[in-house]
């Protein structure tokens, strides 16, 4: 059962026929309040969702400004996280399939589908939405600090790269290293390890946007990326990160300094280089970055 007190919903539809009957079924058989918002057109149906939180689209595929399947594709590609019901006149086999294939929770016919099943099947799609969000979050996040795992920073890239291409802007990509970590685990042992690294990731979430993508890569390793804005540029970051490090080795007293070496490279729009190789690339820069420091501490 849905355990949200209040279901938010936004609907897609032209008819006002449609609308009435949707309206009167969500009365009569959801067993939570709900809000239903509904909107006209595509583009008035994505500038809600970019405006408001919704738990579930119920859209039609045939609008004024959309239709078929380019319409439910726009509303997925807005709403990655939000499940989708289709509830449409178009009575399309082939079309059904492709819907749900692509991501839909469901595909319901108008004249086919009778109250119960409207709202059994908006019941249904929260849910297994909310399902599919915790095993997700399980898979591509770390344990120890909450950050994004390997597989989930080069899950979400792909998605970045893609938005910064529509965009047409730049981004940054870093790869940071936790200088010193062996010799923490080695004379102060692994669980004070395990307490720089996550003091590591808090100072990191703090350095970079909540709209940042940050990983623990593995061990000592993290990985960031960027959308480059008139405060993201490489010096800046530096700067902010070495003043989340400074702020914290001042606050945070232990036997040891929190310490980063960092690597940057360069994603351009248009570009045909792989996140794998820009990191690979940022990681060289980071080795460089720890042996420029090492000879300084040398001298």
């Amino acid at each position: 059962m849905i355990q949200r007190s209040r279901i938010n919903i936004l609907y897609l539809e032209q008819s006002k026929r449609a609308t009435e009957w949707v309206q009167n079924t969500l009365k009569e058989q959801l067993e939570r309040h709900f809000s239903l918002k509904h909107i006209l057109t595509l583009k008035e149906g994505l500038e809600a969702i970019d405006k408001n939180s919704f738990d579930l689209v119920l859209s039609e595929l045939m609008l004024d400004d959309s239709s078929g399947i380019d319409t439910f594709l726009a509303l997925k590609e807005r709403s990655t996280n939000l499940p989708i019901v289709i509830f449409t006149s178009v009575d399309d086999n082939e079309l059904a399939l492709t819907t749900v294939r692509q991501g839909a929770q469901d595909y319901l016919i108008k004249g086919k589908t009778d109250q119960f099943a409207l709202a059994r099947s908006i019941n249904y799609a929260i849910e297994r939405q909310q399902l599919q969000d915790k095993i997700r979050t399980r898979t591509l996040k770390d344990e120890l600090t909450g950050l994004y795992n390997q597989r989930g920073f080069h899950a979400l890239a792909h998605e970045y790269a893609a938005l910064a291409e529509r965009t047409k802007r730049s981004m940054l990509i870093l790869f940071i290293d936790l200088d010193g970590l062996k010799k923490i685990n080695d004379t102060l042992g692994h669980s004070e390890g395990d307490h720089a690294i996550v003091a590591a990731s808090a100072v990191l979430e703090r350095t970079f946007r909540a709209t940042d993508l940050i990983a623990r890569l593995g061990g000592d390793e993290f990985a960031a990326l960027l959308m480059e804005t008139e405060d993201q540029t490489e010096e800046l970051v530096r700067d902010r990160l070495q003043a989340m490090l400074t702020r914290h080795n001042t606050q945070k007293r232990r036997d040891y300094d929190l310490k980063m070496s960092i690597g940057f490279s360069r994603f351009e729009p248009g570009s045909s280089r792989p996140i794998q190789e820009l990191l690979k690339e940022a990681d060289e820069a980071m080795y460089q970055d720890k042996r420029k420091r090492k000879a300084v501490r040398k001298d």
